[in-house]
């Protein structure tokens, strides 16, 4: 992983001088495990323990020993041995394959590294709780398929993002679960030369339990549940990402990631705030995916074991880990910092023209108008009549034919205001009776005559009335949203 992404707490972990402390602290734990069962003496161990205490492992001479042997587990082995006199070396690895010693320090790292996701998540999980409690009455439009749909608060939204990550939240402590199996059970597995009680003992003073059914390696299947609830934790923090990137678009800015007073927004156009949070989230995502992928990929091996699997690990394993941690913090400064346009969302909601309620509106409209002989599609439809004579683009063919026409353009709608002339409201358009062919509707003039008669009989009655314009408050159409924060928060 590239230093600008790394994570300290996850490079600290997987360092040259963690990876061999790991090993060295399986094979004082075999040693020790020998004493226990009365294989070894005490004393042996402890002139062991002591002469490696004094003598840290040399990183420089076991890597140089590895590029020589080209194994560096045997390596390893071979830098510690050489502090212990000539008759204690033999002690060191004794009986064990590389993966007896590897399995178990492997494990312990990535419950620690587990350990380091999850106080970021315990970070990031309180900062979405505390802003969708702060922005649960503040009301903007929800969007589907890139099209404005009803209304919602921005509460609702970050509440959908922190269940999201609680759902892979939960899938990474279950994973947990998977990798406290380990083994000590020699070069296929078979204890042809170690016994499953050494086995047994070994795994209980460093915390874990024989894996029966191992081959030279655990089955990395055992990996699979961390290793897909990391990838789930990133595509949690993906969503928010594009959710961020498209809120934060020039055209309709309702949202922003923190922009540094002494930051660039590019190298050419001073005006513009990038969003380069998000969209260094999106690389990282795409990344993860892909050493997600490669880990699965060598889950299956040759027979007892071959090497494929083990080179992938050295870097897929490491780097997960780092563009995880690395998306967990840009996410906490992003949420935490940022920049919230309530009036912005609120202007968008009026832009609508009333269709923000549509599909309530279209409800109520079904249910007061079956006595009147109208039936739910064309309902639908009166619906959909009013929301498009309101809703389309005024289509115009004028172009201009030169720049200097289109400067002349330029100047002539920068003098007016930008804003037009509302343009009316569906719920008004459709309680007057005032529907009008539409073009891009198969819709006659003689349907939309008769519905508009029916719809002034409809909403001659005043209670009619008062309810049909209550479907287009907010407090109704959000009326329900508490229970998702009371689910969700307690609140």
């Amino acid at each position: 992983m590239h230093d600008r992404y790394d994570d300290r707490d996850i490079a600290r972990l997987w360092a040259d001088e963690a990876l061999l402390d790991g090993w060295e602290k399986v094979e004082l734990a075999v040693l020790q495990a020998r004493v226990n069962l009365g294989e070894m003496d005490a004393a042996t161990l402890e002139t062991i323990r002591q002469t490696f205490a004094s003598n840290r492992p040399d990183i420089t001479w076991w890597k140089q020993k590895d590029a020589e042997i080209r194994h560096d587990l045997n390596a390893f082995v071979f830098e510690r041995q050489r502090h212990l006199p000539d008759a204690l070396q033999h002690f060191v690895h004794d009986e064990m394959t590389s993966f007896d010693t590897e399995e178990s320090a492997l494990l312990e790292k990535l419950l620690l590294s587990v350990a380091v996701i999850e106080a970021l998540l315990d970070q990031f999980e309180q900062i979405l709780r505390d802003k969708a409690l702060k922005y649960r009455h503040t009301p903007m439009m929800a969007v589907t398929h890139g099209q404005f749909a009803e209304a919602e608060s921005f509460g609702k939204r970050i509440a959908s993002w922190y269940r999201l990550l609680i759902e892979a939240r939960t899938a990474l402590n279950e994973s947990k679960a998977h990798l406290r199996f380990s083994k000590v059970s020699g070069a296929v597995g078979t204890y042809a030369e170690i016994s499953p009680e050494l086995e047994a003992e070994t795994l209980k003073l460093l915390g874990f339990e024989p894996y029966y059914g191992a081959t030279q390696i655990l089955h990395r299947t055992l990996f699979r549940p961390t290793i897909s609830a990391l990838g789930g934790i990133a595509s949690a923090l993906g969503q928010i990402a594009m959710d961020i990137r498209l809120g934060a678009r020039s055209a309709s800015c309702i949202y922003q990631e923190p922009f540094g007073k002494k930051q660039t927004g590019s190298s050419v156009m001073p005006g513009k705030k990038n969003t380069i949070i998000h969209e260094q989230q999106e690389g990282l995502w795409a990344y993860i995916l892909g050493c997600v992928s490669a880990l699965h990929a060598v889950e299956v091996t040759w027979e007892e074991r071959a090497i494929a699997q083990s080179c992938v690990e050295r870097t897929a394993l490491r780097d997960l880990f780092h563009a995880v941690a690395r998306m967990l913090s840009n996410a906490i400064k992003a949420i935490d910092g940022l920049c919230v346009y309530p009036v912005n969302m609120m202007t968008e909601i009026v832009k609508t023209n009333g269709t923000y309620a549509a599909a309530s509106a279209k409800s109520k409209l079904a249910k007061m108008a079956a006595p009147f002989g109208l039936d739910a599609q064309s309902c639908y439809r009166i619906v959909q009549c009013a929301a498009f004579m309101l809703g389309n683009p005024t289509h115009d063919e004028n172009l201009a034919c030169s720049l200097v026409e289109a400067d002349q353009l330029l100047g002539d709608m920068q003098a007016k205001p930008l804003e037009p002339e509302p343009r009316g409201n569906i719920r008004d358009i459709i309680a007057e009776g005032l529907l009008k062919p539409v073009d891009s509707l198969d819709i006659t003039a003689e349907q939309i005559e008769s519905w508009n008669t029916v719809l002034h009989d409809i909403f001659a009655d005043e209670d009619r009335l008062r309810a049909w314009d209550q479907v287009f408050s907010l407090t109704h159409l959000l009326r329900n949203e508490h229970v998702i924060f009371k689910q969700l928060f307690g609140a």
